[in-house]
């Protein structure tokens, strides 16, 4: 949903879940009543790998790059103080620093996100000797990646689909 980038820190790809979020005592995120699958940090996980893979196929994209990058969910509805020192319940696969919640998304206050995003940073810096900030040349990656506008057309099947079904509709008026 997010893509938040820059060029010494990394890339930072998270999944946003709004409203009433959960996970079972069987592993299973749900929201409302609704199951996600791929659960919120697979779905993160996931878009992150594609978006580095994309950026790598690009023609600009240098040999053997590994920039610095993670992910992370949002969950704007959900308090995790609330959960109080039950955190640990939601798994041992999360990590409560990769989880934006309310609290963190303060619009009044944007220092507690800053701060947030800052750590997730930090986390996925330490992750690997190879990785390497982005740099400049990445976030040009990213931008002609996100930000280059792309036209599609219409096959003439549809075109002449629609040209027929007007016909039809004016022989009938």
């Amino acid at each position: 949903d997010l893509v938040i980038a820059h060029p010494d820190n990394g890339i930072l790809v998270i999944e946003v879940k709004a409203g009433q979020i959960a996970r079972d005592d069987h592993g299973r995120w749900w929201a409302g009543h609704d199951e996600l699958r791929p659960s919120p940090f697979d779905q993160a996980r996931d878009n992150l790998h594609a978006l580095l893979d994309k950026l790598r196929d690009l023609p600009d994209a240098p040999p053997n790059w590994q920039p610095i990058a993670g992910h992370a969910i949002a969950l704007p509805d959900v308090d995790l103080e609330s959960a109080s020192g039950n955190l640990r319940l939601l798994g041992p696969d999360v990590d409560s620093d990769l989880i934006l919640d309310h609290g963190r998304l303060l619009p009044d206050d944007p220092r507690g996100t800053r701060a947030a995003i800052e750590k997730m940073f930090d986390l996925f810096t330490g992750q690997s000797a190879q990785l390497r900030p982005p740099g400049e040349a990445g976030m040009a990656l990213l931008e002609q990646l996100l930000h280059t506008p792309t036209e599609l057309h219409s096959i003439l099947r549809s075109e002449i689909a629609e040209g027929q079904a007007e016909l039809v509709r004016l022989t009938k008026e």
